[in-house]
């Protein structure tokens, strides 16, 4: 079940669908750039099994502006990254916070990023600027953290506890640090080097990938301004997962060339940049951002 972020109420709406080709074969094949003008209107309905309408309670605590919710059993853990996590029972009554801010033990600065353990209800909050992970119960019991070698802007929960964990420089060189799976305690298991170049980023401190778990437990890696979507299997191997045809909105090479901020740049309104790809049912969510404002389209896996 995915719930649509909004503030304090999770609606259903009827959206235009991008439709596009596939072939057979793997990676993916999708033609981004000639599917623009074939919309179709879908009900929400149609592309999940059933349909909830929450509203979230209006509690001081638990106010909303930009969120990021997950279900977790009986439960919605909801992230917005100025306030502590905090919790709601799926009736739409407010809990609890998790943790609190501040620089003390089992305190955080900011909820940049947080990942749920669905078998065990526990909840994975990122520390950027300490270098580490911080692990509490559902409940709000602190159950201890993992030290991160590298400061981290991003991670995903794997299958068994693993984390994937993308690793930079503090911002302070342009040394292309490695995404890194780490055990359940924090212990390095593989290193995988060069995703910035063949994600499009030209420099660590320009490109941070975003994570899509699909369901056999590999990582869809976010895109920068490149035309091709990477996952990352559970041994550490990066393969390509879809390939796009952007048209005239593919960057041009020069462009590529000095990717260090491009995304900010008023350059980067005439292309199709930061592609992204997540997994729904029988459909992929493809995201990118075109003039400056974000797209998403659905692309039924089922379909030639």
């Amino acid at each position: 079940m995915n719930y649509l972020k909004v503030s304090n109420l999770i609606l259903v709406l009827i959206f235009p669908v991008i439709l596009f080709a596939q072939n057979t074969g793997k990676p993916y094949e999708i033609d981004l750039y000639g599917s623009m003008n074939q919309y179709k209107e879908f009900y929400l309905s149609e592309v999940a099994e059933d349909v909830e309408y929450v509203k979230l309670e209006n509690h001081p605590d638990g106010m909303i502006a930009y969120a990021n919710i997950i279900r977790a059993g009986e439960f919605f853990v909801v992230s917005d990254w100025r306030k502590p996590i905090m919790i709601f029972v799926t009736t739409g009554e407010f809990i609890r916070t998790i943790g609190s801010f501040g620089q003390g033990p089992q305190e955080y600065t900011r909820a940049y990023r947080c990942q749920v353990d669905q078998i065990n209800q526990w909840i994975y909050i990122l520390h950027r600027e300490k270098r580490m992970i911080l692990k509490f119960s559902i409940n709000g019991d602190f159950l201890g953290d993992i030290k991160l070698e590298h400061r981290s802007s991003n991670f995903c929960l794997l299958p068994d506890q693993r984390l994937l964990v993308s690793t930079n420089s503090n911002y302070q060189d342009d040394i292309f640090y490695p995404l890194c799976i780490l055990g359940p305690e924090g212990q390095m298991e593989h290193q995988i080097q060069g995703h910035n170049q063949l994600l499009g980023a030209k420099s660590s401190t320009s490109f941070t990938p975003g994570f899509n778990p699909i369901i056999n437990g590999d990582v869809i890696l976010a895109n920068f301004v490149g035309d091709i979507v990477y996952k990352v299997d559970l041994d550490g191997h990066m393969i390509p997962f879809a390939e796009f045809e952007l048209g005239k909105y593919k960057l041009p090479h020069k462009y590529l060339e000095g990717g260090k901020g491009f995304r900010f740049s008023e350059l980067s309104k005439d292309y199709i940049i930061s592609v992204g790809c997540s997994e729904i049912g029988n459909f992929l969510k493809i995201s990118y951002s075109l003039n400056h404002e974000s797209h998403s389209g659905f692309f039924d896996k089922e379909s030639n």
